[in-house]
C-alpha cells in the first residue's frame, strides 16, 4: 500500500471535495478563517459533500435524523451545533 504524506493527502482532501461549501450551507455558519484539522477536513467532505448532498431527503429530513441520532447517544455538543 502505498503511504503518503499528510501534506499529499490534504491537497487531495481540499481537491476532492467541497463539503465546507455544504457545512456552511447546513449549519449556516462560516468557517470564520480557521483551518479544520485533517480529520475534521476527511469527515467534513464525506459527510457534508457525499451524504447530505445524496438525492431523496431534505436538509431538513436529514437534520431531524441527525438530531434524532444526536438525542439517542446523548452528545451535547454537537446537539447544540445542530440547534443552533
Amino acid at each position: 500500500m502505498d503511504r503518503r504524506t499528510v501534506d499529499e493527502a490534504m491537497s487531495d482532501l481540499d481537491e476532492a471535495s467541497d463539503g465546507r461549501t455544504t457545512y456552511e450551507k447546513v449549519m449556516a455558519t462560516t468557517s470564520g478563517g480557521h483551518s479544520p484539522s485533517l480529520l475534521m477536513k476527511a469527515g467534513e467532505d464525506f459527510l457534508f459533500d457525499q451524504v447530505w448532498t445524496r438525492p431523496g431527503l431534505s436538509i431538513r429530513e436529514r437534520r431531524l435524523i441527525t438530531l434524532s441520532c444526536i438525542a439517542a447517544v446523548g452528545a451535547p455538543m454537537p446537539m447544540t451545533a445542530h440547534v443552533a
